[in-house]
């Protein structure tokens, strides 16, 4: 089995590619997106992701972004380079960026909504995939295209789930088979190497937290993450359960799980590199 095929195995029994092939996580997104930054985006690693790839980057050149959701990164690479286009297919996540967009006065962001397979747009300078590999299931397509749009670089980020002990403590009580999680950043290097490409990995670990705006919140994505949809309502309260009694308030007033342990890596490629 090469790299492109286990990708696609992992991905059939991934309960985060499920949820995409729904409705493109839009009933998710649509209830949460505006608090979307605060949850998800708990801890340093985000930050030094984000100070990786704008090391990258220089004032003079373009940027092609894809599932930017929020804008956590487009707000920063805006600041730094000559002007953003960035595809994203929720309409929801794209309200809220815009809103933040305007409230900074950042005007040089061009944004499509688009799912990339589907998406009419021109070379540029670099192309970046922070972190919503997740949705593509024929990934040497979705790679070959970010590589043909890519004039100098390309930057993708891809992480490791650090909570499916979690999932599987939550499953053994239920009596079901724990939801996985689908690829990580290794067969995504590995993906790359049999297309030909030698990219560069940085790794970055971090702590987070899992945060929920209420209990109601927790139970509506742990039953859908851990496809409980078609299960009689005696596992569902067995699962809010198991979850009240990890729950613990927050100064925010939101909810947390706890801390997990993150692993996430920055994979990017110069074409200009003479290494190569």
């Amino acid at each position: 089995m090469n790299p492109i095929q286990k990708w696609k195995k992992l991905q059939s029994s991934s309960f985060l590619y499920h949820a995409v092939k729904l409705d493109q996580e839009e009933s998710y997104w649509k209830k949460y997106a505006e608090n979307y930054d605060i949850r998800r985006h708990q801890g340093k690693g985000i930050e030094r992701e984000l100070q990786i790839v704008l090391n990258l980057l220089t004032e003079d050149m373009s940027v092609l972004e894809i599932g930017a959701g929020t804008g956590i990164f487009t707000k920063q690479i805006a600041k730094k380079v000559k002007r953003v286009t960035v595809v994203e297919p929720s309409p929801s996540m794209i309200s809220v960026m815009k809103d933040s967009l305007e409230q900074k006065g950042i005007k040089n962001v061009r944004i499509i909504q688009s799912k990339w397979e589907e998406a009419e747009v021109g070379q540029h300078d670099v192309v970046l995939a922070a972190g919503c590999l997740y949705v593509f299931y024929d990934i040497d397509k979705a790679l070959t295209k970010i590589i043909e749009k890519a004039k100098k670089l390309f930057v993708l980020t891809h992480g490791i789930n650090g909570y499916g002990n979690i999932y599987k403590e939550a499953a053994g009580l239920m009596g079901i088979e724990p939801p996985l999680s689908g690829p990580d950043y290794v067969n995504l290097y590995n993906v790359l190497c049999h297309m030909g490409i030698y990219a560069n990995v940085n790794i970055i670990r971090s702590k987070g937290d899992i945060i929920y705006d209420d209990m109601d919140h927790a139970v509506d994505i742990w039953v859908e993450r851990m496809g409980l949809m078609d299960l009689k309502d005696d596992k569902i309260q067995v699962l809010r359960g198991y979850l009240e009694s990890r729950m613990k308030l927050i100064k925010s007033g939101r909810f947390s799980l706890g801390s997990y342990k993150r692993i996430n890596s920055i994979l990017w490629h110069s074409f200009n590199d003479i290494s190569d």
